[in-house]
C-alpha cells in the first residue's frame, strides 16, 4: 500500500496528508511532506512553506537545510524556481543523496556486496549471544567469511529478494521517485532496464510519466547539480551554500558501498564549504 500508482498518486484508501510546517524551536521549522513523492512536486510545496514563514515573521529571507532526500528537493527547487531564490539566505545540504547512493544503485540493479564485519554484528543483534555470531567472528578471523558470504549467503539472499519476490519488489520500488533520484550515474541506465525492462523508453510504458520525469531529473539536475549550486552563489549576492556529508551514517554499514555517499558528494561538488563528518 506504500507504493504509488504509475501516475504518482497514493493507492486507493491511503490517506494523502497535506504537507505542513512543524515548529522545532524559536523561528525553526521542519517541512513535513510525503517523501515518496516526486521532488518537483515537493519543490512547489516547499516554496509555499517558505512564503508562509516569510509572511508570518515579516522576513525577507530564510535559512534552508536539506537533509538526505531533502537535498534533492532543494536542488529541484533551485532549478525550477530561480526567480524565487532571492528568498534564501543560507543553503545547507546535510548528508545529501544528490551524488547518488551506491547501495541504492546495487539494490536497483540486483548487484550488491555485504561487509563481513557488519554482517557479524547484524547476526549478533539478530540472534543475540549464541553460537552463530561466534562462528561468524571465527570465520572472519580465519579470513574465510568473505568467501563464505560471496559464495553462499549473497547468492541465496539475491535469489530470495530478486527471484522469489521480484515482481512485488518492483511493483513497490519502481513507483518511488525518492529512490530514483538517489541513483548514481553509473547505475542509472542498468537500473532502468532492471526495474522497468528493456522497453523502458517506450512512450506507452506503464510508468512512462515517472520514467520521463526521473530521467529529466537525473540528467538535468543530478548530473548538473554542482553548476546549479555554484550559480546560486554567484547569481544571488549573500547566499552561502555549504555541504555536510556522511552525517549520521554508521561507520560500518551492512552494505559495502553505502559509505561512498561521501565520496560521491566530494566528486560532485567543488564548493568552498564542504565538511565531511565521520
Amino acid at each position: 500500500m506504500l507504493a504509488l500508482t504509475p501516475e504518482g498518486e497514493n493507492m486507493p484508501g491511503v490517506a494523502n496528508d497535506d504537507p505542513f510546517l512543524r515548529e522545532m524551536g524559536e523561528k525553526k521549522y521542519e517541512f513535513i511532506c510525503d517523501n515518496r513523492q516526486n521532488p518537483f512536486i515537493l519543490a512547489g510545496q516547499l516554496l509555499t512553506a517558505i512564503n508562509q514563514l516569510r509572511e508570518k515573521y515579516g522576513v525577507d529571507k530564510v535559512e534552508l537545510i536539506g537533509s538526505s532526500y531533502g537535498a534533492n528537493v532543494v536542488a529541484a527547487f533551485v532549478h525550477l524556481y530561480p526567480e524565487e531564490c532571492h528568498k534564501l539566505d543560507t543553503v545547507m545540504l546535510r548528508v545529501p543523496s544528490i551524488g547518488g547512493i551506491n547501495f541504492i544503485g546495487e539494490l536497483c540493479t540486483g548487484n550488491f556486496t555485504i561487509n563481513p564485519i557488519a554482517f557479524c554484528d547484524f547476526i549478533h543483534r539478530l540472534a543475540g549471544e549464541g553460537i552463530i555470531p561466534d562462528y561468524c567472528y571465527l570465520m572472519e578471523e580465519a579470513g574465510i567469511l568473505d568467501i563464505f558470504l560471496n559464495a553462499l549467503v549473497v547468492p541465496v539472499f539475491k535469489e530470495a529478494v530478486y527471484d522469489a519476490v521480484a515482481d512485488a519488489a518492483r511493483d513497490y520500488l519502481a513507483t518511488l521517485p525518492a529512490l530514483w533520484v538517489s541513483l548514481p550515474d553509473s547505475y542509472f541506465e542498468d537500473a532502468m532496464i532492471f526495474m522497468y525492462g528493456e522497453d523502458y523508453k517506450n512512450p506507452n510504458h506503464k510508468f512512462a510519466k515517472l520514467i520521463s520525469e526521473m530521467t529529466f531529473y537525473h540528467y538535468e539536475i543530478a548530473n548538473k547539480v554542482e553548476d546549479i549550486f555554484i550559480d546560486l552563489e554567484k547569481n544571488y549576492e549573500g547566499i552561502d551554500v555549504a555541504i555536510i556529508t556522511k552525517y549520521g551514517i554508521a561507520a560500518i554499514p551492512l552494505g559495502t558501498d553505502i559509505n561512498l555517499i561521501a565520496e560521491n558528494c566530494k566528486r560532485n561538488f567543488s564548493l568552498n564549504a564542504l565538511f565531511t563528518v565521520y
